[in-house]
């Protein structure tokens, strides 16, 4: 068996033979083919591994779009707004949780509201365990 040594000096001595003995014409296009197919590779690859968004919520006034994304930066959860900010996106993966935490938040303020207003119309009534008369 050929030592690997000898066997790379003999395959670079092969290609050498083989590309120069190709036109001028030839070679710029093999080089060419190789340079596109290259540049392919590498955007497919780019392609693949950029991040991907899915839409949380769509036609959002901006006041509650600031609200959202206020709760989803307290959280660390990534986010993105569409252009024109009526389209808050998250990445695809981690839409289940955005929702629940943000419907975590809305049922604590409600819950404060509902709590608020017992109060104020009958502060007798409501009580540590948020049952009313």
């Amino acid at each position: 068996m050929a030592e690997p040594a000898n066997f790379l000096s003999d395959v670079r001595f092969q290609f050498q033979d083989f590309f120069g003995a190709l036109s001028l014409t030839k070679r710029i296009t093999i080089l060419a083919a190789l340079g596109i197919i290259l540049i392919g590779m590498v955007s497919m690859i780019f392609v693949a591994n950029r991040t991907s968004w899915a839409p949380l919520y769509s036609n959002v006034e901006p006041s509650d779009a600031a609200d959202i994304v206020e709760i989803l930066q307290e959280n660390q959860i990534p986010y993105m707004l569409a252009p024109g900010g009526r389209t808050i996106m998250v990445e695809p993966h981690r839409i289940d949780q955005a929702r629940l935490t943000l419907a975590k938040e809305t049922f604590a303020d409600l819950t404060t509201l509902i709590v608020e207003i017992s109060r104020a119309s009958s502060p007798s009534c409501a009580t540590r365990n948020f049952t009313f008369c």
